[in-house]
């Protein structure tokens, strides 16, 4: 037979509040179609940028901040992943797949000559054909991605 509690150790077991048994943040990772395209892409990006810092075959296209610049969208597609919220990495994708799309729409457009090259910012920003490219079918990517779940609310 239990012994019956003091009115302190009653007090102890009382439970908080329901508002504070809730997470302050529930970080949602469903493989939504924007999730999975902004982990990959992210991963893509950071890999060109790195591999355009350590090849010099690329040296010509490819300067330190346009490789710089591939890195810094990698993590920020990579992070966009990890959005609780389903919408914002929507948000993202959309967002970043019309501005990658118009810079290479814009790349191929403006290029000087037969080898797609688009020079921006001479010696420090130049858009070679394999960032035509890389900038469309990561825009097309982002984009596609983004859209996919609007009318399902994903």
């Amino acid at each position: 037979m239990a012994l019956p509690q003091s009115e302190l150790e009653r007090e102890e077991k009382i439970t908080a509040p329901v508002a504070l048994q809730q997470p302050l943040l529930t970080v949602h990772h469903g493989r939504t179609p924007a999730r999975v395209v902004c982990k990959w892409v992210g991963v893509l990006l950071i890999a060109v940028g790195l591999y355009g810092f350590m090849s010099p075959m690329l040296e010509a296209q490819q300067r330190g901040a346009h490789n710089f610049i591939h890195i810094i969208a990698g993590v920020l597609s990579f992070a966009a992943a990890r959005l609780p919220a389903a919408r914002s990495v929507r948000a993202f994708s959309v967002s970043a797949g019309a501005f990658f799309l118009a810079i290479g729409v814009v790349g191929f457009a403006l290029a000087e000559n037969a080898s797609g090259l688009w020079v921006l910012v001479p010696g420090v920003i130049e858009f070679g054909i394999h960032d035509q490219w890389i900038h469309l079918l990561s825009g097309a990517a982002w984009m596609g991605s983004g859209l996919i779940g609007l009318k399902k609310g994903v």
